[in-house]
């Protein structure tokens, strides 16, 4: 497990790194304690990009039929499950201070405070399939020709909400996902 995690976060940090170059800004959904905000910011240190991190630091939403695994040895998420204080978030964050803003709230409560923006890469770490589909639906139509969406739990056996979602998504915008051995889903948009 733990080097699933390592992988996870090297492919965040290298995928981050690979779209510096598109136009956009950043943003996380679900950001918990700001591991992946902190890589993200880190592979663009040149770019001077804005990172937007949403998160209830609450944490999760109630789970729904959805999110329950099919597998017996994947325990099922519980609501409030996964809350971490704010306050660590943009201390671990401190280094990139000026270059991103935390909304606090439950998805999609603030994506409003963004509807302006355009975005060239959009992590989401949300482990539900209601947060998850809400993410990729707001951000999708934001996102620059050449972005991508990844999805950090497209994978998961305990998050099979979050593979449906994707892949509800993906069929209906007539797009693919790509799945990586370290159980993330990408989606590209090409034009």
């Amino acid at each position: 497990q733990r080097s699933l995690i390592q992988d996870r976060r090297f492919n965040l940090f290298n995928l981050a790194k690979a779209w510096a170059g598109v136009e956009g800004e950043l943003a996380e959904c679900g950001v918990n304690a700001g591991r992946g905000a902190f890589i993200m910011l880190d592979a663009n240190r040149d770019t001077g990009k804005h990172l937007y991190g949403f998160d209830s630091f609450e944490g999760l939403s109630d789970p729904i039929e959805a999110d329950r695994p099919m597998d017996s040895r994947a325990s099922a998420w519980a609501k409030r499950e996964l809350a971490v204080d704010e306050d660590l978030a943009r201390r671990n964050l401190g280094e990139f201070e000026g270059r991103f803003t935390l909304l606090k709230g439950w998805i999609p409560d603030r994506f409003p405070d963004v509807a302006d923006r355009h975005f060239s890469l959009v992590h989401i770490d949300v482990d539900l399939y209601e947060p998850t589909l809400e993410s990729i639906s707001f951000f999708w139509p934001r996102l620059a020709e050449g972005g991508l969406v990844i999805c950090d739990d497209y994978g998961s056996r305990r998050c099979p909400g979050a593979r449906r979602a994707m892949d509800e998504f993906a069929g209906q915008n007539g797009i693919r996902v790509a799945e990586l051995t370290s159980m993330q889903g990408l989606l590209f948009k090409w034009s």
